[in-house]
């Protein structure tokens, strides 16, 4: 009986090394497959000093419709990580369990950083789309986590989930799909900020036309301030704020014009111009 009773307890001993190696393994193989989501930190890419304009006291300009007559930037800039990507055109995204279309104008989150085991980084990019089961549909705004490579490429037929990149069947439109990340940057409060547009808008009505942008430093890509001005054809000079420009020709193709003066630097007027 004894030898029975140790037998049986030798057996179940086993059994239990063998489960406990088996979960072991499972642990293992499983924390294994994990690739951690490294977050978008607020790291400096770097420091860019903007000093331009287009244009040279005394020189003949050539300028078409919409153009800069004038064009002054000038500013100093810290370059951040972006933390936002858009496409460069309109698409869509459709799978057997996924639907993700948008414009190119629709900015989506970097959720972050990951990089898989043959050592390839991707962007963790969160697009809103609809999840569909079984035929049907099944949650309507559902959050796919596509992986961008360093050119901007979604990778084919993978999806971020649960720590893990898992196999997804889809079919991206157009097939050569790019995100670029949109600039982030901190202007300097310490250093004097200019950034302006003087641009040539045609002739109508003997009156020649020009808009003038202002950008502000909060949002370089949308003009905080414009003004729309105009000079009758017959005028050689004409001024604007600083400016002072000498009129050769214009019509509604181009306008050729010199500046003369800009507050800083400035000429005599020369009748030869």
């Amino acid at each position: 009986m004894k030898t029975s009773n140790f037998l049986l307890s030798k057996k179940i001993r086993a059994i239990t090394k063998i489960k406990i190696f088996c979960f072991l393994i499972i642990i293992f193989y499983l924390s294994a497959c994990i690739i951690p989501l490294n977050p978008v930190e607020t790291s400096i890419l770097g420091i860019e000093e903007i000093n331009t304009k287009n244009y040279e006291i005394g020189q003949k300009l050539h300028v078409s419709i919409g153009g800069p007559a004038i064009s002054v930037k000038k500013y100093k800039k810290t370059q951040l990580k972006p933390l936002y990507m858009r496409a460069t055109t309109d698409f869509e995204i459709k799978g057997s369990s996924l639907s993700v279309s948008a414009n190119d104008e629709t900015r989506f989150r970097i959720r972050g950083e990951v990089t898989d085991r043959d050592a390839r980084q991707y962007s963790v990019l969160a697009l809103k789309g609809s999840y569909i089961f079984n035929d049907e549909l099944y949650e309507k705004d559902y959050w796919f986590d596509f992986l961008i490579d360093k050119n901007g490429a979604p990778k084919e037929n993978s999806l971020y989930e649960g720590q893990r990149i898992k196999k997804y069947s889809f079919s991206i439109t157009p097939s050569d799909l790019k995100f670029i990340p949109l600039e982030r940057y901190l202007i300097d409060k310490n250093q004097a900020y200019l950034n302006f547009d003087f641009l040539y808008g045609g002739v109508h009505d003997d009156h020649i036309f020009f808009t003038y942008r202002e950008f502000s430093k909060h949002n370089m890509s949308t003009p905080a301030y414009f003004q729309n001005v105009s000079y009758n054809i017959n005028q050689k000079t004409v001024r604007f704020r600083n400016f002072e420009m000498v009129i050769h020709r214009a019509t509604n193709e181009q306008i050729e014009l010199t500046v003369i003066s800009d507050g800083q630097k400035s000429i005599p007027h020369p009748s030869s111009l």
